[in-house]
């Protein structure tokens, strides 16, 4: 069972919406939230998609998939003065976007990219045609997600950390950092950091997060068993 994203109702993307999919400039928005949520949100559904594997199909192809993913690396924000390169950034000055903008639309649409990326990477590799490329585009994602530490805002601080490794899960986050835990070994230790957390919380049945977002142990319940392959240093 995959928790689905909060924010998302799939009932309102068609896959008329995400077969052509292009990421945005961000000069699009000028600070339109809806058209945001609204990229986020068919990108959410090519996600889901992937990990359900219901893609491809006779709606979207492979070299479909494929022209979404070298889309989203050619749409890869390295040049920020401030935040270190490797994100995907909504928000057209992420540099000086108060800091829950920045959670909202620099850290969530990078958790997205991000698992798409790795999702095709590790389920479809054989359609990658410049791996190099690929690659060098997931290290530098992977070393934006060591800076920003999953963080969340405010009283949502936790509940905006489960949902991004919810996120990150649907692409195999957790096995691809385990497998490269000495490359990425700061990424690591965070994330059994966080995994502690969650086995204590579940074990002494401290899940509710109160102003946070509520009871939360089916979502914690999940994080555990995607983690399961994260040994303790």
């Amino acid at each position: 069972m995959i928790l689905k994203d909060p924010w998302i109702n799939f009932e309102e993307v068609e896959n008329e919406d995400i077969k052509n999919l292009k990421f945005p400039e961000p000069k699009e928005f000028e600070g339109n939230f809806e058209k945001m949520d609204k990229i986020m949100m068919r990108y959410s559904k090519l996600l889901d998609l992937l990990y359900n594997k219901e893609i491809p199909n006779n709606s979207i192809s492979e070299d479909e998939i494929l022209s979404i993913a070298n889309d989203l690396i050619k749409k890869q924000r390295n040049n920020s003065k401030i935040l270190k390169p490797g994100n995907w950034a909504l928000e057209k000055q992420p540099d000086y976007a108060p800091f829950e903008y920045r959670v909202d639309y620099v850290f969530f649409p990078t958790y997205i990219s991000m698992a798409i990326l790795l999702n095709i990477f590790i389920n479809h590799n054989n359609l990658i045609k410049n791996k190099e490329i690929f690659v060098e585009c997931v290290e530098r994602g992977m070393i934006f997600l060591n800076e920003i530490k999953f963080q969340g805002h405010g009283y949502d601080s936790t509940r905006q950390m489960m949902e991004a490794l919810t996120i990150l899960s649907k692409g195999y986050f957790f096995e691809f950092l385990s497998k490269n835990q000495i490359k990425y070994k700061n990424l690591y230790k965070l994330i059994v950091k966080i995994k502690s957390f969650i086995d204590k919380s579940i074990e002494f049945d401290d899940t509710d997060l109160g102003w946070g977002g509520g009871d939360k142990k089916e979502e914690m319940l999940y994080l555990q068993d995607q983690m399961k392959i994260i040994q303790y240093l």
